[in-house]
This record gives C-alpha cells, sequence and structure tokens, in this order.
C-alpha cells in the first residue's frame, strides 16, 4: 500500500522537500492533503499522481498544495478564515461541552475505527475552550415544517449515508432522495440530482417515495492523460504561451493553489491584441469559443 508505505516513510524522516525551498510536507500534512481530495473526485486523479511523485522521488509538493486547499492557504501565502469559521460555526451551533477527558476518549474510539486516518482523528478536540453558544441549533423533528429534503450520497466520504438516513427519519417532514456516487455531496456535481433540488428550491416540489439516481458509469474520474479538466487548463496556456503571449509554465500545483482563478485571469489581459490573437488560435481550447 502506497500510502501506507508514504506515512512510515515519513514519519521515519520527519518530511519531504517541497518545490519552495521555505517549506516542507510533514507527517500531519500528507494525511491532511489525502484527506482534502477525498472530498472530490476531480481531485482523485490528482491525490494518484501525488502519491506517486512521493513515493518515487521524495517530493511532497503536490501533497502539499492538496493540504493547502484544505487549509484556504492562497497564492500569496495567507490563509482564508474557513478554518477558524468552522470551528466557530459548529461550536456555536452545538449546544454541548463534554470534559476533556471525555473528548479525549471519544477522539480515541474514533481513532480506532479507522484504518488509514488514526492519528488525525486522535488529535481531534471538538469544542474545548470556546465559549458556551447563545444560541445552538435545537435537534428534532421540526413538526409543522414544510417539506424538508434530504440528498443522500452513498459514497460521501465526510458526511456518510447512514447519516441522511437518520435525518430524514427524525424529520416529521424529512423526505430522503439518495444519489449512488461518490464524493462529499451531489448537487451541481452529479448531475442526477441537479434538477431534483431546483424543483424542491423553486416548487417546494418533493420526489417520489424511495427516489434515487446514480452518476454516470460513463463519466471515467481516471481520464486518458492530458483529457482531464485540469490537464485542459495547462493544454490552454501552453497554447497561448505558444502563440506570443508573455505567460508563465502552468502547473497542476498552481491551478489547484488559486481555485478562483484570480491570479491566472490577471495574467491575460483581454485588451491585449496578442491575447485575442491567441485566443483565435487556441479556440479548440476554449469551452463555448
Amino acid at each position: 500500500d502506497v500510502y501506507v508505505d508514504l506515512t512510515a516513510e515519513i514519519a521515519e524522516t520527519g518530511s519531504f522537500p517541497t518545490d519552495d525551498a521555505d517549506r516542507v510536507l510533514t507527517p500531519g500534512e500528507l494525511r491532511l492533503g489525502v484527506v482534502a481530495a477525498l472530498y472530490s473526485t476531480q481531485l482523485w486523479p490528482v491525490l494518484a499522481d501525488a502519491l506517486v511523485v512521493a513515493d518515487t522521488e521524495q517530493d511532497g509538493s503536490l501533497l502539499h498544495v492538496l493540504a493547502d486547499t484544505y487549509l484556504g492557504r492562497q497564492p500569496d501565502g495567507t490563509y482564508d478564515n474557513r478554518q477558524s469559521a468552522g470551528i466557530a460555526i459548529n461550536c456555536a451551533d452545538d449546544p454541548r461541552r463534554p470534559p476533556a477527558d471525555e473528548v479525549r476518549v471519544q477522539a480515541e474510539l474514533s481513532a480506532q475505527s479507522s484504518v488509514h486516518f488514526a492519528e488525525f482523528l486522535r488529535a481531534s478536540t471538538g469544542c474545548l475552550g470556546t465559549v458556551d453558544p447563545i444560541d445552538p441549533i435545537a435537534i428534532g423533528p421540526a413538526d409543522g415544517a414544510a417539506p424538508i429534503l434530504v440528498i443522500g450520497t452513498t459514497g460521501d466520504p465526510a458526511t456518510p449515508y447512514e447519516w441522511s438516513v437518520e435525518l430524514a427519519e427524525l424529520l416529521s417532514s424529512g423526505a430522503l432522495y439518495t444519489v449512488e456516487a461518490e464524493g462529499h455531496t451531489a448537487f451541481l456535481s452529479v448531475p442526477c440530482v441537479d434538477d431534483v433540488v431546483i424543483d424542491y428550491l423553486v416548487d417546494l416540489e418533493l420526489p417520489d417515495v424511495g427516489a434515487a439516481c446514480a452518476a454516470d458509469d460513463s463519466d471515467d474520474v481516471f481520464a486518458p492523460d492530458g483529457e482531464g479538466e485540469l490537464d485542459q487548463v495547462i493544454a490552454l496556456f501552453d497554447c497561448l504561451r505558444d502563440n506570443g503571449v508573455g505567460l508563465p509554465e502552468i502547473t497542476i500545483g498552481d491551478l489547484l493553489a488559486d481555485p478562483n482563478g484570480d491570479f491566472l485571469s490577471d495574467l491575460l489581459d483581454p485588451t491585449d491584441p496578442a491575447v485575442g490573437r491567441a485566443a483565435v488560435a487556441c479556440q479548440d481550447l476554449i469551452p463555448g469559443f
């Protein structure tokens, strides 16, 4: 198992180098990079490449970028507030404040149930040290509420499908819609669920009891080399550069580090005639051109 071998190797060496001379990949960041990639099937090919590169070259660059995306690191080296906000919001919603000893026991039980992420789970501190919530979420059947659509994805690695079943059963007006697919959440990522959610949000129309859909089996997560979405973006930038636009070489790491495209869009000046000429030459690589 490549992952098992890597975690053992990095625990022994302490870190792997990256393409940034000022940063290394630590054992915790390796695990975090893997966890981050499991959320989305689009990142599975990147994770596969990252593990191979780390295993064969002891280069932690791609795994580092994956960890950075989870932590909200920006291209300029700053971090957004997603992690701090997540803890603050979750703990503001949760009325429970078990003592430290109980939290440690719960973290240990979670760790013992995991094959590959025991140490990651063992580090969980819950809401220790946070203030008591002022207006926590009330948990209950929500009697009298309008119909509530609950979407459950069978292969969700972060929020298990069983939780969706339990939530739909808890809610008096809950209606479960099952999506047979991989990845965290389904709306706007698994096409077959989009119309179901839109019909509910716009017209409060629920699907039939027991209804479900499945991701298209023809969608190959591991596309051939050069045909993945990230590969196509890189090919476009290569084409623009080859046709006279002054652009640096772009890597998958650059794309992952700039999820909103702010840095990359700043590289392109649409008023530059050279960009226009290059875009015509590269039009086959531009969606909807």
